[in-house]
């Protein structure tokens, strides 16, 4: 039987989200029959599975003593990426605006 342990930070952002209760419900179901659908990150035991298009679950599986451990939420790579663009856009932007000044 896999041992599932779920880390306070991603019960406060349920606490947070409640509207994505049903698809967490869901993947959570989904790692319990198949603990490696999450690609590894680096060469650590680390994975990451999306929840919604805005986040993503980070965890850990543990093969030898069956433990599953749910770290952390995180807005998603794309999320992350869009917002980093806006930023440098939002910067080159106010350069313009302040050299025609």
């Amino acid at each position: 039987m896999l041992d599932v342990n779920i880390h306070k930070r991603v019960l406060t952002w349920l606490n947070k989200h409640p509207q994505f209760l049903y698809q967490f419900n869901k993947l959570l179901k989904e790692l319990k029959e198949n603990p490696h659908i999450g690609p590894k990150l680096g060469n650590s035991e680390l994975r990451k599975v999306r929840i919604t298009r805005k986040y993503r679950l980070l965890y850990r599986f543990d093969p030898n003593v069956q433990s599953l451990v749910l770290l952390d939420v995180a807005p998603s790579d794309d999320v992350v990426r869009r917002k980093a663009y806006t930023r440098k856009l939002a910067h080159q932007v106010q350069k313009v605006g302040l050299s025609s000044v």
